[in-house]
């Protein structure tokens, strides 16, 4: 299955748009400290501060669950200091939904007004 429908190339191609729209983010949301990964499996890494790299780990949070609650897309927390939002879709997954997501995405991050008030740190499972 894997070679005859070329699921490889696919999360090649899907994973190498993905990388670019997150790159894109990066540049217009300060949040967003760090992209990296390799094909459908990616980690956005939030940070409060780009110099001092201040994890911004209930900011995290919040895109997670925000993300979960108000456009239904899975994603979850890992990182020593929980501010990295893994983002690992299935092979389905198309140039498409990536556009989908990280508009998504960017909605949220745009309407952040700072962490979520008394709220604990959650991890939302994928």
């Amino acid at each position: 299955v894997l070679h005859d429908e070329q699921l490889q190339a696919h999360a090649a191609r899907v994973g190498a748009h993905l990388q670019k729209q997150l790159m894109g983010l990066q540049e217009r949301r300060p949040l967003v400290g760090d992209v990296r990964g390799r094909g459908l499996f990616v980690g956005v890494e939030f940070v409060r501060d780009r110099v001092t790299l201040e994890p911004a780990t209930q900011e995290t949070s919040e895109v997670c669950a925000r993300m979960k609650d108000e456009h239904r897309i899975l994603m979850s927390i890992d990182g020593p200091a929980d501010n990295v939002l893994v983002i690992k879709p299935p092979m389905c997954f198309s140039e498409a939904d990536v556009d989908v997501m990280v508009e998504a995405m960017d909605k949220v991050l745009g309407s952040l007004r700072g962490p979520r008030a008394g709220g604990p740190v959650g991890h939302t499972p994928t």
